[in-house]
């Protein structure tokens, strides 16, 4: 379509509200308006339609870049057409190469903004990444330290264990030496050097003992319902979302309290983790050992998860932030209680259920009222015969010869196997039995006691090197039986003797 203009007023309107793709202008038609028309609109495709007498304004046009073609007057008007047809596809490409440079610019911006956000959510998972290397090798570190731990106390259990048994002898003969020979003072004073040196023995075997411990909290009775309560709000408080609790009546058990509120807490956390809506938690008592049962209608375990879950660090959420050491602490924690934790599957439905077994605190209170209660001898029954097993012959020696000067009969078996044999043979009145014999436990000689006569039972004493007193008192919880911590004093085997009833 071509527009024909008187003025370059009359241009400037059409060009305005038309926006043509060709401009053929007079040669003569200015410069300066040439420059502003192109400034306007730089895709326009120009024409200089001039005469052959008037080339230096054309040139200086052309020289200045406003002017794209020259049209000569004395050309017969068949050029013209393929001049105008040119121009206007050569200003429709220019336009459309505007558009397409516009659009590559607004891309290139919105990539170097997508490579801003990019760049920063690199160094930010880089962050997270470096975050979650330092509280894997912090975890590793305490994997290392509590496995460390865990050797080292078994290692002293043993030293101590073997330290213990000829302290005793030591102790016990220097107190029974002491006693004897009063009348010479300076026997008396090298005497007490012994036994000075011998307590300074047993109070540096336990405060290494004390180094290995993990567990730096008294065990005593403690209700698992009221505790699991206190977990559950304790998440709750810190805007954990905790499944409906179902709790039932709970029997007491001999725990650490706040040992057993974190581990009931990565229970529940778990429980969380697994999709669980509701959380049911029953127990059954059995042998002086009561079995939590907490169960969840969660995720079902796999056979890996079921086989791996107590193992340090295993965990199928590695991406979501889980490190895989709930469950491993609550496991260690456990151990230090004389307990254990198992991960199963759900009996009815889908979830799982994590089983918990800790000692009865019934056991302690049945100890406690036989003690109360210790009968003596039944008629016929050998009134002061005491059987010792003891399986180093120096410390069974003393306590025989302890038993002696108190009047009572004792008989040494060094060996399970040859207390069985006294056993058959004859009828006691009392059995102090040390718990680690060479050839078996110490229990087992004392279930063959109580199988031959079970009103034994409240006439028995258990021995132990071990020098963790809180051992001691989880042994005696745990059997039922009272301990006698060597090296012992002559006291403590004295008074022993007073409370079986042996000895008015």
């Amino acid at each position: 379509m071509l527009h024909v203009c008187a003025s370059q007023r009359e241009a400037e309107r059409l060009r305005e509200r038309l926006h043509p793709e060709v401009l053929l202008t007079d040669g003569r038609a200015g410069l300066a308006w040439l420059r502003q028309v192109r400034s306007r609109d730089p895709h326009l495709f120009t024409i200089a339609w001039t005469g052959e007498d008037e080339w230096r304004d054309t040139v200086a046009a052309i020289n200045a870049g406003v002017v794209d073609a020259v049209l000569l007057e004395r050309l017969p008007q068949a050029h013209w057409q393929p001049l105008l047809q040119r121009g206007c596809e050569q200003a429709l490409t220019r336009r459309h190469t505007a558009s397409l440079l516009g659009e590559f610019a607004a891309r290139n911006a919105e990539l170097l903004a997508f490579k801003e956000r990019l760049e920063a959510m690199v160094a930010e998972r880089t962050a997270h990444l470096l975050e979650a290397q330092e509280r894997l090798q912090a975890a590793q570190r305490l994997i290392i330290q509590a496995e460390t731990q865990a050797t080292v106390s078994y290692l002293l259990r043993g030293i101590a264990h073997e330290f213990n048994n000829p302290l005793a002898a030591i102790y016990g003969y220097a107190q029974r030496l002491r006693r004897q020979q009063a009348q010479d003072p300076d026997v008396v004073r090298r005497l007490d050097v012994i036994l000075q040196e011998v307590e300074h023995c047993r109070q540096v075997v336990d405060q290494l003992r004390q180094l290995a411990s993990p567990l730096n909290e008294p065990i005593g009775r403690v209700d698992p319902a009221a505790i699991l309560q206190q977990a559950s709000e304790r998440l709750t408080s810190i805007g954990r979302r905790v499944p409906r609790l179902q709790i039932a009546a709970l029997p007491q058990v001999q725990a650490a309290p706040r040992a057993l509120e974190t581990i009931f807490e990565h229970i529940l956390l778990n429980a969380i983790e697994a999709g669980a809506e509701s959380i049911e938690c029953t127990a059954q008592e059995h042998d002086r050992r009561v079995r939590l049962c907490i169960a969840n209608d969660g995720e079902t375990p796999s056979d890996e998860v079921l086989a791996n879950a107590v193992r340090p660090l295993f965990t199928t959420k590695a991406a979501a932030g889980h490190r895989g050491l709930g469950l491993t602490t609550a496991a260690a924690l456990l151990r230090e209680q004389d307990g254990a934790i198992e991960l199963v599957r759900r009996t009815s439905g889908r979830g799982a259920a994590v089983l918990i077994e800790l000692p009865s605190a019934a056991v302690d209170q049945q100890r406690e009222e036989r003690a109360a209660t210790v009968p003596g001898p039944t008629e016929g029954e050998p009134r002061r015969s005491v059987l010792v097993v003891e399986d180093e012959v120096s410390v069974g020696e003393l306590l025989c010869d302890l038993l002696r000067e108190l009047g009572c009969t004792p008989m040494l078996a060094p060996q399970a196997a040859s207390a069985m044999t006294l056993l058959a043979q004859h009828r006691f009145a009392a059995l102090l039995v040390d718990l680690t014999l060479p050839d078996g436990s110490g229990i087992d000689v004392v279930r063959r006691a109580l199988a031959l006569d079970p009103g034994l039972a409240r006439r028995i004493v258990l021995t132990s090197g071990d020098a963790d007193a809180m051992r001691r008192q989880q042994l005696a919880i745990e059997h039922g039986f009272p301990i006698l911590g060597k090296p012992f004093r002559v006291p403590e085997v004295q008074r022993l003797i007073h409370e079986l009833g042996l000895v008015e």
